[in-house]
């Protein structure tokens, strides 16, 4: 195995780690946000608040009402962490390698040759117009 497959290696298993523990924190600060009584109340009081635009047909804007009895985060980080986790992680493994195939890819390719510059058969001509 090349050495710089071993760095692309390592680094990939760097990012998907940073990846996942960050997703972790995330979901614990969202938990702690979300999962107790003032935010609850004040959910509630936003699905009120909502019912009341959604039967008041001369508002701006047409709002649905909002059915979850709780708010849409805290149901995703709490009922729906591994299948948040996989998505991330396979987006994140997606553009990872697309980015390191593209730049190893451009960083390998030889310069072009100065003889190749003109198609062969062209001759290149000065300014002046001779060659």
């Amino acid at each position: 195995m090349q050495r710089s497959t071993r760095w692309l290696l390592f680094a990939y298993a760097v990012v998907v780690t940073v990846t996942a523990l960050g997703m972790n924190v995330a979901r614990n600060r969202t938990l702690a946000a979300f999962d107790n009584t003032a935010a609850k109340a004040e959910w509630d009081e936003w699905r009120e608040e909502t019912k009341r635009q959604a039967e008041n047909p001369s508002g701006p804007v047409k709002r649905r009402e909002a059915k979850a009895q709780e708010p849409p985060m805290l149901i995703l980080m709490r009922d729906h962490f591994p299948a948040a986790v996989g998505t991330t992680l396979l987006a994140v493994s997606f553009f990872y390698w697309f980015f390191a195939i593209t730049i190893r890819g451009s960083l390998r390719t030889p310069p072009p040759d100065d003889s190749t510059a003109a198609p062969r058969g062209i001759a290149s001509t000065t300014p002046g117009g001779r060659p």
